[in-house]
């Protein structure tokens, strides 16, 4: 079969699927009035019982018929790319930021203007929230809630909460007893996502600049500081011995969950897991490096974007605002342990103490980059995790060839 051809049946293939997305509540026999609006989301349990509530009361209030559609996430982004070109798709999508780019490279979204998204506006949101919904310049999504990862512990066996990095090594070191299933630092090392924070902190970047943007020529991961980290993560597996071979967040997650783990790398989703196994658990931002700063681990962000074939724009933009009012955010962020994306809700929260930590977190996260060619990043930099602290290569030679991969992948994607 031709790449041609089989790029025709891939869309025919995936516009099927996504009619049957679209087709499936009529499925029940019931008769549903022609949506005003339509909205696919991948939220899942409270998030998404949450946001049908608010879609109802929307509903009451003003008269209307906007429908929420559940895509599982992991088909949502593809569905999309696929239905929103041929006139299939929805008026409203929510996705995290890194969506963004290769949304706007495709045409697929609509920038959000300052008509629309006025500047008295986005003072009620936090910085970083905004500018991760901005693509060259231009808004293309409103902020719902924002995410980051933090040191999760169990404080019935933490004697204390530590100041350092190096102070929570050495007490992890001292408490670890693999041959007893007894862990005391834990977290998916080999994941570019968990890791991510320490080359941060040791001040590295993925992308330099030109004239002050975002450069994705400039592919910065082979400085002396991302050698640095992989040596220092390298040691902490290996010196240490803090981290077991094959380690997974699954297999934290149930190490964690029988009480035997002192200290892990992971996010607000664990909470409502944590809770229901009765752990007596502590969050806190990932302490200072040896150099004083602190990891800076990637900011997520959950927003909501617009269909640039959206049947109703000016409806659709009053419903992005309508979910993000402080106290339909406030209830969004509860349903799902995520940080607001504004200022006042943040404020409505103030007896939520997890968020809160997580918040506190953000405050030093990074941004992640939502350009499209930073899809050519992850899978290079697990394998140059893999193959400096599993198997021991040498992390310049390593570093050198997976940039060089890095800089030909990104080269191919924008020819």
């Amino acid at each position: 079969m031709t790449r041609k051809k089989f790029a025709a049946v891939f869309a025919v293939i995936m516009l099927c699927a996504v009619a049957a997305v679209l087709f499936l509540p009529s499925c029940s026999g019931k008769k549903e009035p022609p949506a005003d609006l339509v909205v696919w989301s991948g939220f899942v349990d409270k998030e998404l019982i949450t946001l049908k509530d608010l879609t109802a009361k929307f509903n009451a209030e003003n008269n209307l018929h906007v429908t929420v559609i559940n895509v599982p996430f992991n088909e949502l982004k593809v569905k999309y790319q696929v239905a929103a070109p041929a006139g299939q798709g929805p008026d409203l999508v929510t996705g995290p930021m890194d969506w963004v780019g290769p949304f706007v490279a495709a045409d697929l979204v609509s920038q959000v203007t300052d008509t629309e998204f006025t500047a008295e506006q986005k003072k009620n949101y936090n910085t970083a929230a905004i500018d991760s919904v901005k693509y060259d310049g231009n808004i293309y999504a409103i902020p719902l809630f924002m995410e980051t990862v933090a040191i999760i512990y169990n404080k019935d066996i933490v004697p204390k909460e530590p100041k350092t990095m190096d102070e929570l090594i050495e007490t992890g070191a001292a408490f670890n007893k693999p041959a007893d299933g007894k862990y005391g630092f834990f977290f998916d090392i080999t994941n570019f996502y968990f890791s991510w924070a320490f080359f941060a902190g040791n001040g590295s970047e993925i992308f330099g600049t030109t004239d002050g943007k975002m450069d994705i020529n400039k592919v910065m991961l082979d400085s002396p500081s991302t050698i640095q980290t992989l040596e220092y993560l390298s040691a902490m597996r290996n010196k240490y011995k803090l981290i077991p071979d094959g380690a997974t967040t699954d297999m934290m997650n149930g190490i964690f969950f029988e009480k035997n783990l002192q200290f892990s790398i992971n996010g607000p989703w664990v909470m409502a897991d944590l809770r229901k196994k009765g752990i007596n658990f502590e969050v806190m931002p990932m302490p200072p490096l040896a150099n004083g700063q602190r990891p800076r681990p990637f900011l997520g962000l959950q927003g909501v974007m617009l269909n640039k074939q959206a049947k109703n724009r000016e409806l659709a933009v009053k419903f992005m605002h309508y979910i993000n009012q402080p106290e339909n955010q406030k209830a969004m962020c509860l349903a799902s342990g995520r940080i607001p994306s504004r200022l006042d809700t943040l404020d409505l929260i103030k007896d939520q103490t997890e968020i809160l930590k997580f918040a506190e977190a953000a405050k030093y996260a990074y941004p992640m980059p939502n350009h499209p060619a930073m899809g050519q990043v992850w899978e290079p930099m697990g394998q140059a995790l893999r193959l400096v602290i599993i198997d021991g290569k040498d992390a310049r030679e390593v570093m050198k060839l997976q940039v060089e991969r890095i800089q030909s992948n990104i080269k191919m994607m924008m020819e």
